[in-house]
């Protein structure tokens, strides 16, 4: 088996992770949740040997050459809510989501081997993105992640939103970075532009969100009225308002042009 990366980046994964199977027999989803330490851990010290070997199976080899990496619990539980429940719940966590293939959950040696085997993969990926990554890179990195996982919390919470209320939230937002670039605040020009992102994702092309957001940044006086009038186009489209959606895409080709 060899992990596949729902959410994360297999080069560089986070050290923590949430570890899912779909059980042969049922398809429910079960779950597990994967922690890389950043200290290597000897566990003679703490436990009496034979039970230090036996722990170290389970617990993914925590104690070996390496970095320690713990699967708790040792072996998938079900997972309440399938996956969508699991997708929201590494979002909001900020984990790695990793799909380890089909299991059969009635097989527990199985499982717990299995699990232990993915959670020392898990590891040693883990291990080699901290080697391979110079730090200006992970700086980087890191900004990039921080706009990705902004974006994802927005879009958790739009998704529960209708169309109309999406629309109204792109309208907010159009103002808000508007303001944010008049003002010179850079972060909440990102934080903005990282929620109307979201809804680019989540509504239909049709709308132009794209062309929203490069509006929404130029404050001169041209720029303001072309954003105006796409968003106003946005709600003539929504209220199928056919008959004046042709005139009103003519006015932003004319300022386009200017």
């Amino acid at each position: 088996m060899t992990l596949e990366f729902e959410i994360g980046d297999p080069s560089r994964p986070r050290g923590h992770a949430l570890l899912y199977f779909k059980d042969s027999d049922s398809s429910d989803i079960y779950t597990t949740y994967l922690i890389v330490l950043p200290v290597e851990v000897d566990m003679g010290k703490y436990l009496p040997p034979l039970l230090a070997t036996q722990l170290g199976g389970m617990m993914g080899g925590l104690g070996t050459e390496g970095m320690g990496s713990i699967a708790a619990p040792p072996m998938p539980e079900l997972m309440t809510g399938g996956f969508s429940a699991l997708e929201r719940l590494a979002i909001q966590r900020s984990d790695d989501l990793v799909f380890g293939g089909n299991l059969s959950v009635e097989d527990i040696q199985s499982s717990v081997q299995v699990t232990s085997n993915l959670t020392q993969e898990y590891a040693q990926l883990y291990s080699q993105g901290i080697e391979n990554t110079p730090a200006m890179a992970v700086a980087e990195a890191n900004k990039a992640e921080d706009a990705n996982q902004s974006s994802d919390v927005h879009r958790v919470l739009f998704e529960l939103l209708s169309e109309r209320d999406r629309l109204a939230e792109l309208s907010k937002l159009v103002g808000t970075i508007r303001f944010a670039v008049e003002q010179e605040n850079t972060a909440l020009v990102n934080e903005s532009d990282n929620a109307m992102l979201a809804l680019e994702g989540l509504l239909p092309d049709h709308y132009w969100v794209g062309r929203i957001r490069l509006a929404s940044r130029d404050t001169s006086q041209n720029g303001e009225k072309i954003m105006r009038l796409l968003v106003e186009r946005c709600y003539l489209l929504l209220n199928e308002d056919f008959s004046a959606l042709e005139e009103l895409e003519n006015q932003i080709k004319l300022f386009s042009e200017d």
